[in-house]
């Protein structure tokens, strides 16, 4: 577990096995604010022999996020993404598998097997900040998953200006207001709470 710093906050991160997934998990938790106020983010990176040897991790098209309410300074999300990148967990393979297919995309929607998304950038006058939005579509449910990144502006003078650094990025995971807290999908066997298990061994990531 180690705390980063950055303007004046603080993160955790963490990383473990979790045995009820059958994966390795990278947490970023804020851990300034009030309890539950976030920000929290977690990567899940699925093992591919999870009966057999020690942690493997499948290919990249398989690793998945859960993005809780918050906001996160882009970077704090930038070392996180790194760390991760950087540990060889996500590997690459030549294609992706056919049964959870390429990333298909065209200028305002993005398709990932049979799940889609809308891509959308605009200028929002009352906070003075132009944000990148990818919302998710699903029929059939009254859900509204979607991230943003917001970057503040440096004059507000112009719809659109020189924008400054960018600084935080805002995420809301469904249309039933702000998540305060973790969700379900937080059960782990982390790296401070790890069961004895040889799951907990970790070999190079395969060359592709």
């Amino acid at each position: 577990m180690n705390v980063w710093a950055h303007d004046g906050l603080l993160y955790e991160v963490d990383s473990g096995y979790s045995l009820p997934d059958d994966a390795w998990r990278y947490e970023l938790a804020g851990i300034s604010g009030a309890p539950g106020s976030g920000p929290y983010l977690v990567v899940i990176i699925p093992d591919a022999t999870p009966e057999d040897g020690p942690f493997s991790p499948k290919q990249v098209e398989h690793v998945r996020t859960v993005i809780h309410d918050g906001r996160t300074p882009w970077p704090v999300l930038l070392r996180f993404v790194d760390l991760i990148e950087g540990s060889g967990d996500v590997t690459h393979g030549h294609e992706a598998t056919s049964d959870i297919g390429t990333l298909a995309s065209s200028n305002n929607e993005w398709q990932f097997a049979d799940r889609r998304f809308e891509v959308n950038s605009f200028h929002i006058g009352d906070r003075g900040s132009w944000c990148y939005e990818l919302y998710e579509v699903a029929p059939g449910t009254s859900e509204n998953n979607y991230i943003e990144v917001q970057i503040p502006d440096a004059s507000r003078r112009r719809v659109r200006s020189l924008p400054r650094r960018p600084i935080r990025r805002r995420s809301r995971p469904t249309g039933h207001g702000r998540c305060h807290g973790r969700s379900s999908d937080t059960s782990s066997t982390s790296s401070r709470h790890r069961a004895t298990s040889s799951r907990t061994q970790r070999q190079p990531a395969p060359t592709p």
